[in-house]
């Protein structure tokens, strides 16, 4: 497969047969029969904001947009993250991207394109792998608030990604807390298990007050 890609805008188009373009404006760029297109490393070869995939050198396909944002993995500084090849999505019809997999926090490593927390960043994982000891099972993740950063670490360190209702739930039950058991005891076990229970029921944390005789 042959590419023509536009010298100024960096417009990428496929060479098809019968369609010939003038060579001023315009270089060609050899491919394999899928697309893919070899990556020494330099200044970002895409148009910004165009849709892409790209090969990692740790083997990874990953789909992405906004090509410009990735100046570091173009550049080739002799990183895991490092591009070794790319391949432009130029078909708008082409079929959409599957659903990333949810991650509850169970099993023993999150699924490869999940979202989850590693301490309070929020990353995507790319890939599981070996790396490290050969007894903590470990994986390669992309920091999704600073993608040029990609690393990996053992499984254990990550958890899943709380939702909206997750915290909200989590933030009544430490404010009811709060009102009914100001003074931790003995019996904080027995009244942490029945105000949780109170706040799945739907309690307000004034309810939950009064039940536990902390309303006047």
């Amino acid at each position: 497969m042959i590419y023509a890609i536009n010298k100024r805008t960096k417009e990428h188009r496929v060479c098809e047969d019968g369609v010939t373009l003038d060579g001023i404006g315009w270089r060609f760029v050899e491919a394999d029969a899928d697309g893919w297109i070899p990556w020494e490393g330099g200044e970002c070869p895409l148009p910004d904001g165009a849709d892409y995939e790209v090969r990692h050198k740790y083997g990874k396909v990953v789909s992405k947009r906004e090509a410009e944002k990735y100046n570091d993995q173009w550049a080739r500084k002799g990183l895991l993250s490092d591009i070794i090849a790319y391949r432009p999505i130029l078909d708008a019809g082409a079929p959409a991207e599957p659903e990333a997999p949810e991650w509850d926090g169970d099993g023993e490593c999150p699924p490869v394109g999940s979202k989850c927390m590693r301490g309070c960043d929020r990353v995507v994982i790319l890939a599981h792998t070996n790396v490290g000891s050969p007894y903590d099972p470990a994986v390669v993740y992309q920091s999704l608030t600073e993608p040029d950063e990609i690393d990996w670490d053992v499984c254990n360190v990550f958890s899943p990604i709380r939702t909206a209702a997750q915290r909200a739930e989590d933030e009544a039950f430490e404010q009811a807390m709060r009102d009914v058991d100001p003074e931790p005891d003995e019996h904080r076990p027995h009244v942490e298990s029945v105000v949780y229970r109170m706040i799945r029921a739907g309690y307000r944390k004034d309810q939950a007050s009064a039940e536990m005789g902390g309303g006047e």
